[in-house]
């Protein structure tokens, strides 16, 4: 990505692509809309924990690394709130939709960009649910981008989302004597399938 915006650059200079990617923050009130927008997402998806049946699943590479030590689960939640968000935003509704919407048109730039991101969060789908979630939160924060013609509002939507299961993911946690552990209330292990972590892990 990298490699492709340095040629970018040299071809359209600065200014051209910046505004091609939307690389600005927008105005302060979209930015603080979009972090509300994106957290109030995440606590409307919470519920649909309750409609997921019981099913033991095998943990996921994630699961295994989050929950090898304190320190994982630390590192991973600060790369999930804090480098996630800008990382794939600029990739997906900056390069992607800001190439398409030059080539072709917005809606199918905004189309086709959020299908990828979608189906790029796949692995996470362990239960409906995430796979609902992970499609809001894509509509979220296309339908912002789009908008604002910025970043920073589906930025800070994204932000938003992933603080706030990030929250409840920790909150999750008992105390560990024997290593990493979560609580084993079925409803905290629910919240968690929403973000594609799997359900009854032994760790």
């Amino acid at each position: 990505m990298l490699l492709v915006l340095r040629r970018w650059r040299t071809r359209l200079g600065a200014g051209a692509l910046g505004g091609l990617l939307g690389l600005s923050w927008g105005g302060p009130r979209q930015v603080v809309n979009g972090i509300m927008g994106g957290a109030a997402l995440a606590v409307f998806v919470l519920p649909l924990m309750a409609l997921v049946a019981e099913r033991p699943e095998p943990p996921d590479l994630i699961t295994q690394l989050a929950g090898s030590s304190n320190s994982a689960l630390q590192a991973w939640m600060i790369s999930a709130v804090l480098l996630a968000p800008p990382i794939e935003e600029l990739m997906f509704r900056g390069v992607l939709l800001g190439a398409l919407a030059n080539t072709w048109n917005i809606r199918a730039a905004a189309l086709i960009s959020g299908t990828t991101f979608w189906l790029m969060h796949g692995p996470e789908f362990v239960h409906w649910p995430a796979a609902v979630a992970i499609g809001l939160l894509t509509i979220l924060a296309t339908w912002l981008r789009v908008r604002s013609r910025s970043l920073g509002p589906s930025i800070a939507a994204h932000f938003g989302y992933n603080l706030v299961l990030a929250t409840v993911i920790s909150l999750a946690m008992i105390s560990r004597p024997e290593g990493t552990r979560w609580a084993r209330d079925h409803q905290l292990q629910r919240i968690v399938w929403i973000w594609g972590w799997t359900a009854n892990a032994r760790w």
